[in-house]
């Protein structure tokens, strides 16, 4: 129980507006708005196409987060 605990915490969905992302299918982009009425990320996956999709399919980039650190 400990251990699947532990994974949904990692899992949770943390960013904002600027935010590097990755979608649950594999695809990277960029929080462009959050509606958390709604739970809808709008992500711009490249210069001018943006994808809204559901908030609990958005994870931060923690590999470009870690890059931007360095």
């Amino acid at each position: 129980w400990n251990l699947v605990t532990r994974v949904q915490t990692c899992a949770l969905p943390i960013f904002a507006e600027g935010t590097k992302v990755i979608i649950g299918g594999g695809i990277y982009g960029v929080v462009k708005h959050i509606d958390l009425t709604t739970n809808k990320v709008d992500v711009e996956v490249s210069k001018g196409v943006v994808l809204t999709v559901d908030k609990a399919s958005v994870f931060a980039d923690l590999a470009s987060q870690a890059e931007n650190k360095a």
